[in-house]
């Protein structure tokens, strides 16, 4: 290797010159080298110039133990997926009435906290939730019910876009207590009932993505479903790749506070 180097070093260079540029040229050959006959088809240049593996990502999974309610209560009118949905993760909770009133825990509750009583009978009007925090807010209040002994607490949480580690964490930790969330997608605009998911993970444990979800729909026309692409026996969502990330609106979940 040295004599390599030496053809390339001009002999009118002085000593100093010469002996620097030889080393620079030996890094660059050892480097260059053992990065096409090191055999590693996994590696990437580290920050030190040397040669670092790339991780190895693992597919896990997690999921509700109980599918209580899974497909979700259908929606009681068009625009009320998200009130069905919100229904849906209180009740996963044990939460059957709310506890500074004993308004039941369902959608014409969450929609009249939302929009006040309009119709004749005291029926809310058939409005979206317009937003996810929305959503959360109805989520976050006291709760009681018929096989909880005592009162408790929800705290909605929420997030626009793609979730980071500490987010799928979360996620991850309400399924496997039982819960499921609410995943929002831009295209149609519409909530539902997430109930297990499939994430990436490296070999040290790190979160490096959702990679499948899989959704309860609680809108009730078959047709609908067939024409917007959901599959009909509600098992799962094409979430997978680039486009299930950029159809992502965002999601929802709810935690004892």
């Amino acid at each position: 290797m040295a004599s390599l180097v030496e053809s390339f070093v001009a002999p009118h260079v002085s000593p100093t010159r010469r002996l620097f540029l030889r080393r620079v040229g030996q890094t660059i050959i050892a480097t260059f080298a053992g990065g096409l006959f090191s055999g590693c088809k996994t590696c990437r240049s580290g920050g030190g110039g040397g040669i670092t593996p790339s991780p190895v990502l693992q597919v896990r999974s997690a999921s509700i133990a109980n599918r209580r309610n899974v497909p979700p209560p259908q929606q009681l009118c068009q625009q009320w997926c998200w009130a069905a949905c919100a229904e849906n993760v209180v009740r996963s909770f044990g939460g059957d009435y709310l506890a500074i009133n004993s308004a039941p825990v369902n959608q014409i509750t969450f929609a009249g906290q939302v929009y006040g009583s309009a119709y004749p009978g005291g029926l809310p009007f058939c409005l979206p939730s317009t937003n996810l925090e929305t959503i959360a807010a109805v989520m976050t209040n006291s709760f009681g019910g018929a096989l909880t002994p005592d009162v408790f607490r929800l705290q909605g949480r929420y997030i626009y876009g793609v979730p980071d580690a500490a987010v799928i964490s979360r996620l991850i930790r309400s399924l496997r207590e039982d819960n499921p969330f609410i995943f929002g997608s831009r295209q149609p605009g519409h909530v539902l009932i997430a109930y297990a998911m499939d994430w990436w993970e490296d070999d040290e444990g790190n979160l490096r993505g959702v990679k499948r979800l899989y959704l309860a729909d609680p809108f009730p026309a078959s047709a609908y479903l067939a024409q917007v692409g959901y599959i009909p026996d509600y098992t799962q969502f094409g979430y997978e790749g680039p486009a299930g990330a950029q159809n992502t609106a965002g999601y929802v979940w709810a935690e004892r506070a």
